[in-house]
Order: C-alpha cells, then structure tokens, then sequence
C-alpha cells in the first residue's frame, strides 16, 4: 500500500513540475499576455512527403513536402494573438512621440483610434472586440516577441532585442540586413517556424493508429475539407465572403468572428482557427527568392474571397512585403515557446517528491 501510495507521489510530482515549471518558463508577468499552451511533442516526428499537383489553381502543396519534422518539444498558443492583447502592447508605446511606433497599430476590426500618437481602443460597436484576431507585420511581430521575452516593461528598447536582435534603433526604417532570419536560441517567445507550425497543424503521432504518426491533409485533424459557414453552422470562417450580398440583410463580416468560435475544429494538438482567423506569419523563407521579405504564411483566412474549400489543406499563401512592410503586410500572430528541458523537470521533481515522502512518513 505504502509503495502504491509513493508512486502516486512521485507520478503527481513530475506531473505538478511540469505544470510549474512550463508555466514559470514561458508566461509574461502581465495577466492579459499569458497563453493557453498545446504542447507539441513527439520529436524526430517525420517530415510530409505527400504529392502535390502542379495543374491546380493553388499548387501550395509544393511549400509543405519535406517539411514538418521538429527533433524537439515545443509549445504553440492554442490561438492567435488577440485585439485585446496587441492593443495593450500597442497602448504603452504609441503615445511615445520620440518614435514613430504608429506601424504596431496593426489592423482589426476590433480597434479604433485616434491618430499615430493617439491612445487606441476596443472598437464599441463590434462585439468581443477584444477576441478578434489582429493583423501584424513581420517586424512588429518580432518586436511583439521581444517584448514578450523581456517582461512586458514599458521601455520602448525592449522591443529591438531579446527573442530577435533587431539591429536599427527606435525611429529608423530598417532595412532586410538588419531584419534576422531567425530567433535566439534562448528566446522565450518566437514566431513560429515553417516546420513548427506545418506539424502542430496536421502532424498526428497516432494518426495510422497508437505510436504511428502520419498528416492529416487538413488542418482541422482530417481528410475531409471543413465546411464553411458561421459558427454553429460550419466549422470554419475561411471562404466566407467578406462583403455583404445585398440581398443578404443578416450579412456576418467574417472580420467579426471572435477567436476560438469555433471550438470542434482543431488540429490535432488542439489549435483552434487555424483554419479560419487570419493567416498567420512562419519564419519560412519562400524557396523561389530565399530571401528575408518573402515568408510563408499558414492556414486559410476569411479574407480571401470565394476560396475553395478543396483547395485549404497544407498550403501556404505567400506574401512578399518589400521593405519588411512597417504599414502593409499584415497577418496573424500565433506563437511558439518552449517547454522546460528534462534535467529540470527531474530535479524539481525530485524536490517535490522528498517533501511528499517526508509527509508520509
């Protein structure tokens, strides 16, 4: 009984280290930045080696083969960055006149404001406001990670280094030299990778049974395109419309569907909207230039009109912004983070367990 009970001890120990110690690792002090964390494992996971058809309107297929495989655990956010959290972030430098930060604004339906050095605000006639998803630049999402990495503080030369080394200094326009390809290797927050993101969006590690991992061809841990609709209706925003048929007086702008309306839909790992929101920002260069203004953007969004649903499955749009785009080129935001390495969790665990086996005795 007594041996049973230790196990017991030591399995909630290991258990509660992990809990404590991912949410120590990768939470920002600031209430409104923390994230609800999937965490992606199975590493060494295999890369997708489907087909794709160069015959089709949208061969985006291309940009997926060979990649996917992660050699490490990591975590993802469940959802993107929302309106509520980037205004916050936006809010605290926007009325520092000494830089022109107006480019962090971003876009959303669920903002308004009054001017580049104004305070923004939640929009008051659209509802969760807050939860909508946001449209950001390359750069202000890396600017966004920084901060994140550095504590949330109010210092604008939080944002310039930390997760990335942003080599220009507040006011200047930087140029693709001073823009990095990657993230730190201590970075507490990233923009996801091209093989991060394709794997916590399709990768499955049961996916031809239990240990055998393979791709679901859509993000939504299926074979089968979602159905487009509004919530409660379909099971993603993407394709929808996004003006209104004027003969359709109930018209729902799919800029107005709030983060996580559609909760069935997930992919395997459980990230919700990745089909639907905004297309989101991966650190994937597109393969044809190779080069840091051309990234590969995942997911399908509600912007793109009149999108085939047979055509949202691994494909990736590109959207090559110029000059790192600090006004156009605005996408979602979902992050990646990393979780605790095991040599902590063991000695945490280990602390935790000898205190659990002094009480018992």
């Amino acid at each position: 009984m007594m041996i049973g009970h230790g196990r017991k001890l030591h399995c909630l120990a290991v258990s509660t280290a992990v809990s404590l110690l991912a949410s120590a690792q990768a939470q920002p002090p600031e209430g409104l930045h923390t994230f609800d964390w999937a965490v992606i494992g199975d590493p060494g996971n295999v890369a997708y080696d489907g087909e794709f058809d160069l015959s089709s309107d949208f061969p985006e297929d291309r940009f997926s083969v060979g990649h996917g495989s992660v050699d490490y655990t990591y975590q993802m956010s469940k959802l993107e960055v929302t309106t509520g959290q980037w205004l916050d972030f936006v809010n605290r430098f926007a009325t520092q006149s000494s830089n022109p930060i107006s480019f962090l604004r971003g876009s959303s339906r669920g903002i308004v404001g009054s001017g580049p050095f104004g305070n923004y605000a939640l929009n008051p006639h659209v509802d969760n406001a807050e939860q909508l998803p946001v449209e950001v630049t390359f750069v202000s999402s890396m600017m966004y990670a920084n901060w994140l990495h550095n504590g949330t503080p109010d210092d604008i030369n939080s944002l310039f280094h930390g997760a990335y080394q942003l080599d220009f200094e507040p006011g200047e326009n930087p140029t693709l030299e001073q823009v990095p390809l990657e993230h730190e290797p201590d970075a507490k927050f990233w923009i996801p990778t091209l093989d991060e993101w394709i794997k916590a969006a399709h990768y499955d590690p049961d996916h031809d049974g239990p240990g055998e991992g393979g791709y679901w061809r859509y993000n939504t841990t299926s074979d089968t395109a979602p159905v487009t609709g509004l919530p409660g209706e379909g099971g993603t925003s993407a394709g929808l419309p996004n003006s209104p048929d004027e003969h359709d007086p109930d018209f729902v702008s799919p800029t107005e569907i709030p983060l996580g309306a559609y909760p069935e839909t997930m992919s395997p790992w459980g990230l919700l909207d990745t089909s639907g929101g905004n297309q989101e920002w991966t650190a994937g260069l597109w393969p044809v230039l190779h080069q840091a203004d051309n990234r590969l953007l995942g997911g399908s969004g509600p912007l793109v009109d009149g999108t085939d649903n047979d055509e949202i499955s691994l494909g990736f749009r590109i959207f090559s912004h110029g000059n790192v785009g600090f006004v156009l080129a605005g996408n979602g935001l979902r992050l990646a983070s990393p979780i605790p390495t095991p040599s902590a969790i063991m000695v945490f665990a280990f602390g935790i367990a000898v205190v659990h086996r002094s009480r018992a005795r």
